[in-house]
């Protein structure tokens, strides 16, 4: 249902489904197997991968995993959406995280904008925890040895 509903998107918006590619798979295997043409956007969304506090080292080697798999496939220049919805990572731990992928892909990454909760989704000042929502869209760049 999820596809239909992705080209059925796509036919609302006016685009025609050929400029737009759908495949149902498990997006680790597919951007760790994937050889074409580099992406000029991708867009990392997946479910809360730290659903435990105690196991906030294994989530967040499975955020970097996911982005570092990312950028090997992401054109030079291209633009990477890196989200999280997991309230036992801060935006400080998900940047820092960023920053170890973008190092281990020999990427540098350049912040464009940072999003968090939208004005319908408050919260409380002491409830840090309701700030889980993050999004970090970057440019990837070259290699830290050449110049941007």
């Amino acid at each position: 249902s999820a596809m239909a509903l992705a080209r059925k998107n796509v036919r609302i918006n006016g685009f025609g489904e050929e400029m737009c590619g759908f495949v149902e798979s498990d997006v680790k295997q597919y951007l760790r197997n994937y050889r074409a043409k580099p992406f000029g956007v991708i867009v990392l969304d997946p479910p809360a991968f730290i659903k435990d506090r105690r196991k906030k080292a294994e989530g967040i080697r499975g955020y970097r995993s996911i982005n570092e798999a990312a950028l090997r496939v992401l054109a030079r220049g291209g633009i990477l959406m890196s989200c999280s919805c997991s309230t036992h990572i801060s935006l400080e731990e998900f940047r820092y995280m960023l920053s170890e992928a973008g190092r281990g892909t020999g990427r540098r990454l350049q912040v464009l904008e940072i999003f968090g909760h939208g004005i319908d989704h408050p919260v409380g000042v002491a409830f840090t925890e309701g700030e889980y929502l993050k999004c970090v869209v970057m440019r990837a760049g070259k290699g830290r040895s050449e110049h941007e």
